[in-house]
């Protein structure tokens, strides 16, 4: 469908007189959003002037564009808060050549390790065909929405790579899939790819055995806990980019104070492996 406004408009401004069904999908050539229990949700955050979107819906409908005479600028800062993960956010390990293939197919994931749902942030997830990697996943929220692109009917077989963010290793991931014009998982039953290898990621136990305080934090982030089998500590953002790292926590914390507001994943290393928290940064 054609996209009118002479401005870019939020997923949800631009489509509040649409009356969307539940799991209705609306997408460009690169992003998507799904329209789950009443709000649009997805890598798709704002509709701008020359795009063009596909609609696919449970019902034939009609529907009008606000005037986008009476819209304010939409600040951007506040988008990255709402929406999750800017282009510049994302860890682009492989090179997508996305521009090459004429249709694509939406997928909602969730990642294990070990029977475990890991974290975003820890690693991330491509799409490929061979060798050649045909998307590349964000997370908004804890759910993997990824984009890939092919030819339909070509019966092209995707598999599926975790990279290590911090490592920089590369993983096979067991799950593959055949290329077809549609969406894989949902919202509320996502996908499951599950990383072939045996990591340190630890259950409950272990996670209650350090604290990260205050928490929401301004200045000064700390950890609670058994300092000294501490190795290094990360703060990471949803996709993977180190905001902040240490190598020798000590007593005095970590300064955060330069990072934006919005919510990040705190990474543990210690002796007995990797633990992981949420932090949510305010100014």
């Amino acid at each position: 469908m054609g996209y009118i406004p002479a401005c870019e408009f939020t997923v949800e401004k631009a489509l509040e007189k649409m009356e969307p069904m539940e799991g209705d999908v609306v997408k460009n050539y690169e992003l998507f959003a799904v329209f789950n229990e009443g709000e649009w949700k997805g890598t798709l955050s704002v509709m701008q002037p020359g795009e063009g979107y596909m609609y696919y819906s449970g019902k034939q409908t009609t529907f009008f564009y606000p005037s986008s005479q009476l819209t304010p600028v939409v600040d951007p800062a506040q988008l990255k808060v709402a929406y999750g993960a800017m282009e510049s956010d994302v860890i682009i390990p492989w090179e997508v050549a996305k521009h090459v293939y004429p249709y694509n197919m939406t997928m909602i994931a969730q990642v294990f390790i070990d029977g475990h749902v890991i974290s975003p942030g820890l690693y991330t997830i491509g799409a490929f065909v061979g060798d050649e990697c045909r998307g590349i996943g964000r997370y908004v929220d804890d759910k993997l929405f990824m984009t890939i692109y092919g030819e339909i009917n070509s019966g092209d077989r995707i598999s599926f790579k975790a990279y290590d963010n911090e490592t920089q290793q590369e993983y096979n991931i067991v799950e593959g899939t055949v290329f077809s014009n549609s969406m894989l998982g949902t919202i509320n039953s996502p996908y499951k790819l599950i990383i072939d290898k045996t990591t340190g990621i630890k259950g409950m136990d272990m996670q209650n055995s350090y604290n990260i305080y205050p928490n929401p934090v301004r200045n000064v982030m700390y950890i609670s806990g058994d300092l000294k089998h501490i190795q290094s500590v990360s703060v990471i953002t949803n996709n993977g980019v180190v905001m902040a790292k240490t190598e020798s926590y000590t007593e005095k914390g970590l300064n955060v104070s330069h990072l934006s507001d919005g919510t990040y994943i705190v990474v543990l290393r210690t002796d007995s492996g990797i633990i992981t928290k949420k932090m949510v940064k305010i100014n």
